[in-house]
């Protein structure tokens, strides 16, 4: 008997035996079931129809293995429509493999469709965005040795999107209302309302003001993972299964096998400034292409269609900090640039004082491949009288060379609605600096700027600053500049050694020569920990006029203190600080450290001194109820929370420990860390049938616990045994080896240990 395939191939060979006989092809189309292989990669058999040297296939066939957009000569046959492959040519080209029963089908990469790769890895696949109901007050003393006590104290509450701020401050027996107001995050559309207190400011032309009312913004970071600015994609078609390598400033990127179609690679990951990619694709036959590009990123464009916006309308308030309820004019103030290419952006800007001022301009940024060029205008009236300004500025960005400056002028009675100081127009303001990486150790960085005013005085700084690495542990900086402004014109110089000690702490020796004279300059360093620790910062100058600043500084659970003393000239002032924080979430109230941004309630339930660990970094362990606060996480960025599962006893289970969270702005979430008390059950059972008891063995109990059911065998002496029954009366079924079953309750009762032995248990047997 021959095997199916030797069988198979035998029916095929007769069929294009008789197909080679010209009368019997004009007679009627032979069919035969053939493996089709589009551009060498295997997409299972299909039914074809040969005539001579032509060849029909089902357009169904074709589209299921991944060509679109063909056409061809089709007809019907047995009800199925088929497209002759001829008709495809020179899009398509195909030959027949007689023994091994295939048919090769070469497609151009166009009729495969296309294939996006995207390499930013964007939004974390487990993030889930979670806010619970919570709020916070943010507390601050101070006290000095001249005995002034300052107090500070900022609130928020957060609840179904919605935030309430408002900060306090006293300075001896007065206290001062700061900010007050509502935000409302609309995080589909990366949209913030604030309706009180806020910020509004039209860009570098501009000015800005505080005021109450509605302001209405673009909040990119609603959504960090969003790409707001334009970045490179390249494209080329793939023939034959391949290995794709991606390439960005000679670094490996991606290596991925991908299949025949056109491939588009998106969001190459790269660096700011000038970029060079390529794109090699590498076949099976050894054969190698390759794509190159070069592209400049830059964070001042917008990509195409994107939008940057800030509105604002309300009374200008004056005195902040100083006064709690100084509204005066009122005002408004817009700007607003798109993307209308990802080379071009456009925009706008206007700011009002009705009756008083107005100011208002275009912009443009220019994304060029070599340069990012940013441009803008303005014209103002204020009492009667107009002014103008213009901005231009650049940025060249490459690996080793950078250069950039701007240069902004504005005529005399120029005006925004941020005064400038008394006597203070400037007529000209500009910057330029060069950056160069001279080898692997030495950076050299020079800079000027120079301010003129209307009033005819001008100011100006040049300098130049070397960076060396002398060591992988130690810098040594130097740096000269030549000042001259109203009052002085001289030299400054300094030279330093700078010493890292482990991650957080440094330590730098220095000489510099200024207008103050000659001096020894000592810092040292040490930052805080993310969870509880200290940390310190001191600073020394001799000379002729000696100074010293030390602090040193302890965070614990609850809060961060401080101990900072200053001496100058002999004269020495002493503060003590304190600083910490009251949060109320997940129906409870906590002392912790300051809340930063955003925070989360970790809880392990009923399960004390569990390590707790945010982005891998130890941050506490949970109190005797099983919680810690973390109140220094990110708003809308992913958050990693973990706990140890190490330090849960052996009792309990934990199904995750570890979650991914993105957190509302100044609020916060509960991160449950569920554990299952792991607890036996065991036991015997008897069957009382007709006055006798008998053992029901082989046989199985079944318990019906919250809804659900479990069962357990039973042993040849009775006993039965389950890994984890809750505490509570339940139905059960005794079923014996028969089939005759008995129905009863069993009473699991609370108990702390692992084992709970429920003895001998009784069941009535149903009578037939």
């Amino acid at each position: 008997m021959f095997p199916l395939r030797a069988a198979r191939r035998f029916l095929a060979l007769l069929t294009l035996l008789v197909l080679l006989t010209p009368s019997v092809i004009r007679a009627q189309n032979q069919r035969a079931v053939l493996e089709l292989l589009i551009n060498e990669v295997s997409v299972g058999e299909s039914l074809v129809v040969m005539r001579g040297s032509e060849v029909l296939v089902g357009t169904q066939a074709l589209t299921e293995a991944g060509l679109q957009g063909f056409t061809g000569v089709r007809e019907m046959i047995g009800g199925q429509e088929f497209v002759s492959l001829v008709s495809l040519a020179p899009a398509v080209s195909f030959r027949v493999d007689e023994l091994e029963l295939r048919l090769y089908i070469t497609a151009s990469p166009e009729l495969l469709g296309q294939r996006v790769l995207d390499l930013y890895s964007g939004t974390p696949r487990d993030l889930v965005f979670k806010a619970n109901t919570s709020g916070f007050v943010n507390y601050a003393v101070n006290y000095t040795s001249d005995r002034r006590v300052d107090l500070f104290a900022e609130s928020a509450l957060s609840m179904r999107g919605v935030l309430l701020y408002n900060t306090v401050s006293a300075i001896g027996q007065t206290a001062t209302r700061g900010l007050t107001s509502v935000t409302v995050d609309q995080r589909a559309q990366m949209r913030r309302w604030v309706f009180g207190d806020n910020l509004g400011f039209t860009g570098p032309l501009g000015g800005d003001a505080w005021i109450a009312g509605v302001t209405v913004a673009k909040e990119f970071a609603i959504n960090p993972y969003f790409v707001r600015h334009p970045t490179l994609s390249l494209s080329t078609p793939v023939n034959v299964p391949s290995v794709m390598e991606v390439q960005v400033n000679g670094q490996v990127v991606s290596r991925e096998q991908v299949a025949p179609g056109r491939l588009e690679v998106r969001n190459l990951p790269m660096a700011l400034g000038r970029n060079d990619a390529q794109v090699i694709i590498r076949d099976a036959f050894g054969v190698e292409r390759e794509l190159s590009s070069t592209y400049y990123l830059t964070t001042t464009a917008l990509a195409d269609g994107v939008q940057d916006y800030q509105y604002s309308l309300g009374f200008r308030r004056q005195g902040i900090g100083e006064e709690s309820w100084d509204y005066r004019t009122p005002v408004a103030l817009a700007r607003h640039r798109v993307g209308v290419s990802d080379s071009v952006t456009v925009g706008g800007r206007f700011e009002t004082s009705p009756g008083h001022q107005y100011n208002a301009g275009p912009s443009l940024n220019l994304r060029l491949p070599f340069a990012e060029i940013e441009a803008a205008a303005a014209v103002s009236q204020s009492l009667g009288e107009w002014g103008t300004a213009s901005l231009v500025g650049f940025n060249v960005t490459r690996r080793r060379i950078s250069t950039g400056g701007s240069v902004r002028l504005a005529s005399r009675r120029y005006a925004t609605l941020t005064p400038n100081p008394e006597n203070e127009d400037p007529a000209t303001e500009a910057n330029v600096f060069a950056s160069a990486s001279l080898s692997d150790p030495v950076t050299v960085t020079m800079q000027h700027s120079l301010t003129r005013l209307h009033q005819g005085i001008t100011r100006a700084r040049t300098g130049i600053l070397s960076t060396i690495h002398l060591a992988r542990n130690m810098e040594l900086t130097a740096s000269v500049a030549d000042v001259r402004d109203e009052r002085t014109r001289g030299k400054e110089v300094f030279a330093g050694i700078t010493i890292l000690l482990g991650r957080s702490a440094t330590a730098s020796v220095g000489h510099v020569r200024d207008g103050r004279g000659n001096r020894m300059t000592v810092d040292a360093q040490r930052s805080l920990p993310v969870g509880e620790g200290y940390g310190y910062q001191f600073h020394g100058e001799g000379g002729d006029n000696s100074m010293a600043t030390g602090a040193a500084r302890y965070q614990s659970r609850y809060g961060r203190y401080e101990l900072r003393q200053e001496t100058l000239n002999g004269d020495t002032n002493t503060t003590v600080s304190a600083a910490g924080s009251i949060v109320g979430i997940g129906g409870g109230v906590y002392a912790s450290r300051p809340v930063q941004d955003s925070y989360a309630l970790v809880r392990v339930p009923g399960v004390k001194g569990v390590r707790a660990f945010s982005s891998h970094q130890e941050v506490g362990r949970t109190g005797r109820n099983g919680d810690l606060l973390v109140p220094d996480l990110h708003a809308y960025y992913a958050n990693i929370l973990d706990v140890a599962d190490t330090d849960i006893p052996l009792q309990y289970a934990v199904p995750d420990v570890n979650q991914t969270l993105a957190l509302p702005y100044r609020g916060g979430a509960v991160a449950v860390f569920s554990v299952q008390k792991i607890q036996r059950v065991v036991g015997s059972i008897r069957l009382a049938d007709q006055g006798e008891d008998r053992i029901p063995a082989y046989g199985e109990l079944i318990v019906t616990a919250k809804g659900q059911e479990v069962t357990s065998p039973i042993g040849g002496s009775g006993r039965f045994y389950f890994e984890d029954l809750a505490a509570g009366t339940h139905s059960a079924v005794v079923r014996d080896s028969t089939g005759k079953e008995c129905t009863f309750t069993i009473t699991v009762p609370s108990s702390e240990g692992t084992l709970v032995n429920l003895g001998t248990l009784r069941c009535e047997a149903r009578q037939p």
